[in-house]
């Protein structure tokens, strides 16, 4: 496997979720280099949501594609940002 490196930006409005980029996976890394906190959840009828903090981020999420993921600003603010990933495909 070959590690690649892509980029998701939350939505506006920041109300919205993002789907992540549909790149097949065995598992990804999610980083947010930002000030505000970013919330990633499946991108399914699950409702749990789980927290990146500011300059923190998430290794080792199992997944056969990105795109069974989304993101979100905590804050629901308008102003996008841009979380790092990295994945193995």
């Amino acid at each position: 496997m070959k590690t690649k490196f892509d980029t998701v930006q939350t939505a506006n409005p920041g109300t919205g979720w993002t789907t992540l980029p549909g790149k097949g996976c065995s598992e990804f890394t999610i980083n947010n280099p930002n000030s505000p906190t970013v919330l990633i959840r499946r991108a399914d009828e699950t409702s749990e949501t789980f927290r990146i903090p500011s300059q923190g981020g998430i290794s080792g999420v199992k997944a056969a594609n990105l795109n069974e993921y989304q993101v979100k600003r905590e804050d629901n603010s308008n102003t996008q940002i841009t979380l790092d990933i990295a994945y193995d495909a």
